[in-house]
């Protein structure tokens, strides 16, 4: 029962049996996770990242365990934690999610130092601190398209 559940949490609710960019099928689901985190003051946000970001580690490292692989592509949940970092006390209009998103999809493939050093930590903490770390950069390019918007 915990490897299912682990594997409908890890796999972005299905999502990342998309045959088709999996990660960014994963990244959309997560736009559900911002749209439910909106609601939220910042308190509650970084609550709720940081209790997504726990299950994600837990979820992926069971079923990283599972298949016998590192970091299975079939794992998303990093997209929709790393996704809810971008756009922590963002607002929620459509302008700013596309941008978060495309921002974070970025990051995620081109993963800048250290985000790529992050893979090396075992189990789930690895599989999911690349995605935190590319999550807090496209933040932080978010925040500043959005300063240069006058946002």
């Amino acid at each position: 029962m915990t490897e299912r559940l682990a594997r409908v949490f890890a796999t972005g609710f299905g999502s990342g049996y998309s045959p088709f960019a999996p990660g960014t099928a994963g990244s959309a689901v997560g736009l559900v996770f911002v749209w439910a985190m909106s609601y939220l003051n910042l308190a509650g946000q970084i609550a709720a990242v940081l209790i997504v970001t726990v299950l994600s580690m837990i979820a992926a490292d069971i079923v990283a365990k599972a298949t016998g692989l590192k970091d299975p592509g079939l794992i998303v949940a990093d997209e929709i934690a790393g996704m809810m970092v971008t756009m922590i006390a963002i607002p929620f209009t459509f302008t700013n999610v596309a941008l978060g998103f495309i921002l974070f999809r970025v990051m995620d493939v081109v993963k800048p130092p250290p985000a790529r050093q992050f893979e090396r930590f075992k189990g789930g903490i690895g599989i999911v601190a690349d995605d935190l770390m590319a999550g807090v950069y496209a933040h932080l390019a978010l925040r500043g398209i959005l300063m240069v918007m006058g946002s």
